[in-house]
This record gives C-alpha cells, structure tokens and sequence, in this order.
C-alpha cells in the first residue's frame, strides 16, 4: 500500500494533476472521503489517522457481507492533499487462503518423520562408530585387565594391524615375566635346598667337635687358652651356621607361592638390632665411623618371626657398616620402628653397588610379604632406611 502511494506521488510530481481514484477490486484509492462506501467512512476515522499508518478492521459492508479491511491515508505533498489507500478482501477469501488444517497435521508428521529420521541415523552412524573403532578398543583393554580370565582376542576380533601388534607385545612381556618369575623362585628353590644339605652336615661336624673339645678336657691336661680358643671359634661356627639355617628357611618361605606364615612369638627388638650389630662390628674396623645407638629402645617389641626380622636388619645394618667408611651411624629402635642412618660414600665401586642393591632387593621381597612398610631416602650425604611393623 506505501508502495501503491508512492508511485501515485511520483505521477503527480510529473504530470501536476492527480489522477482519479481507481477501484482495481481489491485494491482501491480514493481522492476524497466522500468517494468512499458508507461502511468504510463509519469504521476508520480518517481525520485523526496518521500519515503512511496501516490500520486492520473486521467490518460489516453495506451489503451485509464480512470483509477484512486494510486502510492507510497517503500525503501527496506536491498538491498538499491526502489520497486514502484501502486493501479489501471477503471473508470466504480469508478463510480460502488459510491452510487446510489437514496440511498442517500433514506437515507436523513429515516434520516428525524427518526428526525422527534424523535421529536414527546419529544412532547407527554412533553404533557403527562404536563397533569399528571403540569396540575392539574395549576388548583390548578387558584382556589386559583380566587376561587370566578372559582369552587372548584374535586378529579379526582387533580388527586393526595396530591393537594386534600391541597385543602381541603385551603377550611377549608377560611371558617374559612369568620365565623371569619362574627362574627367580627356581633359584631360590634350589640355592635353598642345596644349602641345606652343606648346613646339616657343618652342623653335625660342630657337635661332633665340641664332644671331642669336651672330652679332651675332661681327659686330658689340655692347655687351658688352647681350649677356650677353641670353644670360641666352634661357637661361632655354630652360631653362623645356625644363622644360615634360619636364612634358608626364610628364603624357602619367600619363594613359595601360598600365602603360609611363619610362626611368630613376641620378640624384643633391641635384643635382635644388637645381636646384629654385634655379628657385624668386625666391618667398622679401622674406620673413621662413630655409631651412635642410644636411641634404641630396649623396651621394644612386637609380634614377628625372629628369623624374618633378624634377616632384615642383617641387610641394613651390614649395608650401612659396609659402606660407610667415615662419619657417624645412627641406629633409632621405637615403638614399632626401626631406622637407620648412615652417611654416604660417593667412591663406591659398581660391583659394591650392585652387592648392595641386592640387600635392599631381598629387604623389598621381605616386607612385602609380611606386610613391612620399607622406606628409603637418599641425598647429598645420607642415606635413611626405615621398617615400620
């Protein structure tokens, strides 16, 4: 309708005059209000409407008939008048050019359709996703995560040359490390069980000397410093090889694969922590060491296997007067806890280390099996090893 008004404007700034009104059946333009139907003078105020202002009315013509009515007054500025611009149209032609109710609902259901549509095919592109790349994904990792229970996943199964090469390796790790466990407890097995026929027999020749020390006593005139000497060098026999008994048996009980324990008894710490230092004191000789055992507790103790714990703090302790060559040892036994601190020799040879290592490996193997809490820290000039039980 401002586009009808324009181009009437547009023809009076040409021509000066402006052309009568024009009824095109729909679309009619009065030059003056009282050209106009009754009907439409009664239900628009054209006075008080604004200029290029579309108004909306559901009237009742003149002849009875319902009409949607669109009306707009138009300035043409050139000859400082008004014309009035009025769009009709009866009710049946509004009532024709609504949609049929029945296309809607028909066009919800394509639109449902469509969605619907839509929506199967995120889930079998999201399905096939899944079954071509996660899938064979997941049964990777169910066979690393259970591969005693769940068999090892074929080729086809992987789908992918990757997933199959690194199954392949993962396989060929575990298999080394079930030979490397094999070999381990094999050699514990064997070393124990042929160290204890050499013990049993050492074991016997030094009862059967200290029967003849004592019935050369008892017999003959003997030199008396000859004797003890004697008696002394065949207690420590007895007593190294009594040692070596408990360490086989200990070694016996870590390779078996059953959860038995030993038998256990209440034993006081400091008793063992001293027996150990004392077995060992011969490895501080002629060095510049200071050891330092006043914070050892003598009212200490614990229920354990003396055998286990006398192996544990065999290894610490001749670790730390092993390889301490100058400074101070300091050996603390408390209330279920034993630490001890040795300074550290940066001139250790690679053969020492290793010996070393070794220790801390069967200490390791230990605890883990009776439940220890084994700690070790190391810096510039220390090293701090702890038990707590």
């Amino acid at each position: 309708m401002i586009y009808q008004g324009a181009l009437l404007a547009q023809a009076v700034d040409e021509t000066g005059v402006l052309p009568p009104s024009t009824d095109s059946g729909m679309l009619t333009i009065y030059n003056d209000i009282d050209e106009m139907p009754a009907y439409l003078k009664t239900h628009f105020r054209w006075s008080e409407m604004k200029n290029r202002q579309m108004l909306e009315r559901y009237v009742v013509d003149d002849e009875g008939n319902k009409r949607y009515i669109y009306a707009m007054k138009y300035p043409i500025e050139h000859l400082g008048k008004h014309v009035y611009i009025v769009l009709n149209y009866l009710d049946d032609l509004e009532n024709e050019i609504k949609y049929d109710d029945k296309i809607q609902r028909g066009n919800l259901v394509l639109i449902s359709f469509g969605l619907i549509l839509i929506l199967v095919t995120i889930i079998a592109f999201t399905s096939i996703l899944y079954w071509r790349l996660l899938n064979p994904v997941e049964r990777m990792f169910h066979w690393i995560t259970h591969s005693e229970q769940v068999q090892i996943p074929a080729e086809k199964e992987l789908k992918y040359k990757e997933l199959n090469r690194i199954v392949e390796r993962v396989e060929t790790n575990r298999e080394q490390q079930k030979e490397f466990i094999k070999r381990e407890e094999f050699f514990l097995r064997t070393l124990s069980h042929e160290l204890r026929t050499p013990i049993a027999i050492i074991l016997s020749s030094v009862e059967l000397m200290e029967r003849v020390i004592a019935t050369q006593k008892v017999n003959t005139n003997q030199d008396a410093k000859l004797s003890q000497g004697a008696e002394r060098a065949t207690a420590r026999i007895m007593y190294a090889v009594t040692n070596m008994k408990k360490l086989v048996q200990t070694l016996l009980w870590l390779s078996r694969k059953n959860d038995a324990s030993l038998p256990t008894e209440t034993v006081n710490l400091s008793s063992v922590v001293h027996r150990v230092i004392e077995d060992n004191r011969y490895l501080l000789q002629d060095k510049s060491v200071d050891l330092d055992i006043v914070n050892i507790d003598d009212g200490a103790e614990i229920i354990a296997n003396d055998n286990v714990l006398q192996l544990l703090f065999e290894n610490l302790i001749r670790n730390a007067f092993q390889y301490s060559h100058q400074g101070q040892i300091r050996i603390v036994v408390a209330d279920r806890l034993f630490t001890i601190v040795n300074p550290v020799d940066s001139d250790e040879s690679e053969q020492d280390y290793e010996s070393y290592g070794i220790g801390l490996y069967l200490v390791e193997k230990i605890c883990d099996k009776v439940h220890y809490r084994y700690e070790m820290e190391t810096d510039a000039d220390t090293v701090t090893a702890s038990l707590r039980f």
